[in-house]
């Protein structure tokens, strides 16, 4: 008898955008990788179809604020292009936004390199891209409330050199 491979799943396809793959979920939902044909990528969350009423009520509230943020240690909106939102017609709202394909801060720290601690820099880096975020909150009567390394990514700005910015502004 010949062994058959299992069938391919064939990549999610809408309009010029391809699925990539899952990113990562919460209590809200997930978040996936999109790239078009001109090799833009977009990080997409999605929320799940069923929410409490206060949980719909902090869905909205963060898609509106990260539409209202602009600073370089938050994580970018960016608009979800409407082949991609077709795709969502049974969830809430998606948001989009920038991709930060160096990870987040938890992987970042647990590689084999940075287990005994970071350098000096690069401490100060982070230090100061995050503060800086949390001060641009604070200005505008925001507080993040779930600030963790898994909420904080990393977008290489050049080699070995990071922008770290804060995500997931749902409890905010």
């Amino acid at each position: 008898m010949l062994a058959t491979r299992p069938p391919q799943r064939q990549p999610m396809q809408c309009g010029e955008w391809t699925l990539i793959k899952i990113l990562g979920s919460g209590g809200f939902g997930q978040v996936s990788l999109w790239k078009n044909k001109q090799d833009v990528k977009l990080a997409v969350k999605q929320c799940k179809n069923q929410l409490s009423r206060q949980n719909e009520r902090r869905w909205r509230k963060e898609v509106e604020m990260m539409q209202r943020l602009n600073h370089p240690s938050i994580v970018n909106f960016v608009e979800v292009p409407v082949e991609i939102q077709n795709a969502y017609v049974d969830h809430y709202v998606a948001l989009g936004m920038e991709y930060c394909e160096a990870g987040d801060l938890r992987k970042f720290l647990t590689q084999p390199e940075n287990c005994c601690g970071l350098p000096e820099f690069q401490v100060r880096n982070i230090l100061q891209d995050i503060g800086s975020a949390i001060e641009h909150l604070h200005e505008r009567q925001l507080v993040h409330r779930d600030l963790k390394p898994e909420n904080i990514v990393m977008k290489e700005k050049e080699k070995n050199v990071f922008q770290f910015k804060i995500i997931d502004l749902g409890y905010a």
